[in-house]
Formats: C-alpha cells, sequence, structure tokens
C-alpha cells in the first residue's frame, strides 16, 4: 500500500500515545471499547484514502449507426494506507431518473451493466461498465460514489498498537466519486469537439405544475495529482522510481504538453536527477538519480489541453549513504568469516546481502542485510566467491571479489639448543583447521637417526595458528622437517652434531 510521509507517522504515534492514556482510564466497559474504537478512528483516519484513476468516464455513440466510437470502460479506485480488510460498496445514481443502484464488494453484481471487483495485484478495486443505448438516444450521465472501509495496521510492526485495534474493532472509512457520461455526437461533429465542449443535457425536476425539463452542463472533471510515495529513501547515487496519477484525463494526449519535471533543495545540487522515464495512461512513471546528500524535492506540472488547467504535486527524496562492508580481503577453507554489509535500512524496500560462487548461484546470505556469516569448504580452495548487495531489487555496486586460498605449508620457525648433549628444541607454526580441528604438524626425520617428541604442553592455538614445539634427541647431525595434517611439508632443515 501506498506510504506516508515519516513525518505523518511521528506525528500519529505521538497522538496514538496521548489517546493511550485515556485508552487507560476505568468506566464500563462496552462504553469504553466503543470510546477507544471512536478515539483510535479518529487517529489513524487519515492513514487511509481512495482515488479514483479516471474522475470522468465517457463513452461517445454515432446516433445514426448506433455505434459507439469512444469508450472508457474501465476505471481504477486505488485504495492507500497501512490497512488491510478493505470492504467498499459502490453506489451507482442515474442523474436523469433519479434511481440508484447498489454494488457490495465479493457480492455478484445484481446487473450486468455494471460490476466492481477487487485485484489485489494492483491493490485496487476494477469498476467496469456497459453503457445502455436507448432507443431515446438520450444523453446520460451516472454519478459512482465509492464508501470504502478497512482495518488500519501499525507500520514497524507495533503489536500492541495492533492488538488494541483488534480489541476495540476498529475501521477506518474513506470515499470518493466519478461520473459516467454517455454522448450522442451531433452529425458532423468530432469526437474531440464533443467532448471538450459543454455538453447540455435535459432532466427533469420536480415542481409545482409538474415535470419541468432544465440545462444542466457536462464539463470536465476536476485535475488532480497523486504521487504513489510522497517520501522516496534511496542509496546515494543510486537509481530511485516513483509513479505520479494524474485523474481527469484518459491518457498523455489530453495534456497540452509532457508534464515538467523540477527539483529543489540541496540534493539537487549533489548530483540528485528526475525525469519521466514511461507513460502508462494516466499514469507517470518517474526516475532518476538519489542524490549524494542532502534532501531532493521533485516537482511535477501538468497541464490539461481541453481547459487548460494545471496542477502540481511533489514528493521528497532522502538519500542514504552507501558504507564500506566489513569484508575477509581473502579467506581459508575450514575457516568462519563474519560479513557486516553495513546497508542502509530503508523502509518498504528489500534489502540483502549475499555470497556467490563462480557459477552465479546464491551460497549464503542475508535477507534483510544484517551481520551473516561464511565458512568455505575444502572444495571452495581455489575458487573466488563474490559478494553483493540488493536494495529493492537492485544490486547496488559491483560485486567484491574473494579468493578462497589454502593454507600455506607449515614452517620450522626455530631451532634452539636443549640443554643437553645431542639434544635440540625445534619451533613450528602450522595453519588452519582440517576437518573441523586444529591442523597441527608434526616432524619427520628425511636423513639421520633421531627421537622426536612432542612437547604437548607447550602448544599455542592464536586464531588459526598452531604453535607447537618438538624436542628431537639426534645421534650425529640429521636433516628433517614438518608435515601438517593435510601431508603438506615445509622446507628440510639441518640440525644436531
Amino acid at each position: 500500500m501506498r506510504r506516508r510521509p515519516q513525518r505523518r507517522l511521528v506525528e500519529i504515534y505521538f497522538v496514538l500515545y496521548l489517546a493511550a492514556l485515556v485508552l487507560l482510564l476505568p468506566g464500563n466497559d462496552s462504553f469504553e471499547k466503543e470510546k477507544q474504537s471512536a478515539i483510535l478512528t479518529a487517529v489513524l483516519q487519515q492513514s487511509f484514502n481512495a482515488i479514483p484513476e479516471q474522475p470522468v468516464l465517457n463513452c461517445i455513440i454515432d446516433p445514426q449507426a448506433s455505434k459507439v466510437i469512444r469508450f472508457d470502460s474501465v476505471n481504477h479506485i486505488l485504495f492507500g494506507g497501512y490497512v488491510k480488510d478493505i470492504q467498499y460498496e459502490a453506489i451507482i445514481e442515474d442523474q436523469f431518473a433519479g434511481q440508484t443502484l447498489r454494488l457490495v464488494s465479493n457480492e455478484t453484481s445484481p446487473t450486468p451493466m455494471f460490476s466492481i471487483k477487487y485485484s489485489s495485484a494492483l491493490q485496487a478495486a476494477r469498476f467496469s461498465w456497459k453503457p445502455p443505448i436507448n432507443s431515446e438516444k438520450r444523453n446520460r450521465t451516472f454519478l459512482v460514489k465509492v464508501i470504502a472501509s478497512a482495518v488500519p495496521v501499525a507500520s514497524e510492526g507495533n503489536t500492541e498498537l495492533n492488538n488494541l485495534i483488534r480489541s476495540t474493532g476498529t475501521r477506518v472509512k474513506t470515499e470518493t466519486s466519478f461520473s459516467l457520461n454517455v454522448v450522442y455526437s451531433q452529425s458532423g461533429e468530432s469526437i474531440a469537439t464533443r467532448i471538450d465542449t459543454v455538453i447540455m443535457q435535459t432532466q427533469p425536476v420536480n415542481t409545482a405544475s409538474g415535470a419541468v425539463p432544465i440545462q444542466t452542463a457536462l464539463t470536465y472533471g476536476a485535475l488532480t495529482a497523486q504521487p504513489q510515495l510522497e517520501q522516496i529513501q534511496a542509496i546515494a547515487a543510486q537509481i530511485w522510481n516513483n509513479s505520479v496519477f494524474i485523474g481527469g484525463i484518459n491518457s498523455s494526449a489530453d495534456l497540452k504538453r509532457t508534464p515538467i519535471i523540477r527539483i529543489e533543495g540541496s540534493g539537487a545540487q549533489q548530483g540528485g536527477t528526475a525525469e519521466i522515464s514511461d507513460v502508462r495512461g494516466n499514469q507517470f512513471i518517474i526516475s532518476g538519480k538519489a542524490p549524494l546528500s542532502g534532501l531532493m524535492k521533485v516537482m511535477v506540472t501538468a497541464e490539461r489541453r481541453g481547459d487548460g488547467k494545471q496542477i502540481s504535486t511533489s514528493f521528497i527524496i532522502e538519500p542514504q549513504p552507501l558504507l564500506q562492508p566489513f569484508l575477509p580481503t581473502e579467506m581459508n577453507p575450514g575457516v568462519l568469516y563474519t560479513f557486516d554489509p553495513r546497508m542502509p535500512q530503508i523502509q518498504g524496500t528489500e534489502s540483502k546481502a549475499l555470497l556467490r560462487d563462480p557459477r552465479g548461484n546464491e551460497l549464503v546470505g542475508s535477507q534483510r542485510g544484517g551481520i551473516f556469516t561464511f565458512t568455505p569448504s575444502l572444495s571452495d580452495t581455489g575458487k573466488t566467491i563474490s559478494f553483493e548487495r540488493w536494495v529493492g531489487g537492485r544490486r547496488i555496486g559491483q560485486p567484491i571479489n574473494i579468493s578462497v586460498k589454502d593454507y600455506p605449508a607449515p614452517e620450522i620457525v626455530e631451532i634452539l639448543p636443549g640443554g643437553q648433549e645431542n639434544v635440540i628444541h625445534v619451533r613450528t607454526r602450522s595453519f588452519g583447521l582440517v576437518k573441523g580441528k586444529k591442523n597441527e604438524a608434526k616432524i619427520e626425520v628425511v636423513e639421520g637417526n633421531a627421537t622426536v617428541r612432542d612437547m604437548r604442553g607447550s602448544i599455542q592455538y592464536i586464531d588459526n595458528i598452531t604453535l607447537q614445539i618438538f624436542k628431537i634427541t639426534t645421534i650425529g647431525t640429521i636433516k628433517f622437517r614438518a608435515y601438517d595434517q593435510r601431508g603438506v611439508r615445509s622446507a628440510v632443515r639441518k640440525g644436531g652434531e
């Protein structure tokens, strides 16, 4: 659903805090529940609205051939706000006959002429109609009033407020309207002329002397402009998108020119941009690059061709800085590594960070862009793992490559006298883990005779390094080397006399 500005949400929650104090006062249960519901409804009412995609639907008919020349058959009523369980009804009034028809959500229409159904994909109610073609060839106007109610939902998952809303049975209401026109064009008159000029339609009015016809003017509907999102948080220097719905037109052809886009604020001087990237009927998709810093206000102005009326609306782009992630520069198999993506949390936008193998398969990640861990396996040795950050279905920045390298060979660090004749102490250093255990070293005598004893009491584990001391009793000069649990060997060293 459409998001409201953050400042308004803060104001709502402040009022809710005051309301909660009132709700805690003791009293009659039934009376208190009604009072609680009334308070919540009054506070949350502004969070729900309904906007028709088009304020006027026209059907132009050739009276000679009884042929429809132009027909706006569908309208969408867009529902906005943090709500659920939307229920609605449409009351259709024939302005000529004074008759009304009522359509209710989730109920079958009593006539094939009008229908209204909810589309979860569009988050809107879809209204459709089939105009009556009467023998009198009389212009007709229908007024459609849509009345909707819904259960408000607290943003940010506020469990206490949601429980209070549920216990009091609170529902918020809104209503909107639009009109339907059936117009019979005159011979030789263009469709544009017929729509753009004032249409005189005869309607009966009851007077003391009987029914007297009066003339009423059928003019343009209201020209409106509504952004889908009134405030957008976007990663600095990254692409953002928003939509502006212009009511009172059927398509961009009804405008005098393409809507004018202007940007204001400090963000406009920090690389922020905005332009119309696509047009879908009366929906104008606006895209741009978020500024490096500072707020940017995007102004949209449209002018209707027929009557020259102008309408303006605006929305705010709020950049979020993208920090450098905390990552290992390289990895070794069997070691647990921690990844901190340091991603900004943008309300209503999905963020995630992940690792991919060389084939592009996702290995592990965090759906909210939080800290996660990864342990490379031995089979990952020699491969390059890619780190990526995604916001709103777009990858942010370039992938960061991290190599998985095998551990270095063990080393003989030092050879020291053992304090006794023909005894030496050998210090070794080995690296990493093998099958989840420390990769300890051993001594292998490759030339000469000697006995080797691992002095286990002196072993040290420092991060992924294992330090050991071996006591070697020699008979003359020997050559020896260290090897680890993988069978990887060090360079050969000489010792003893």
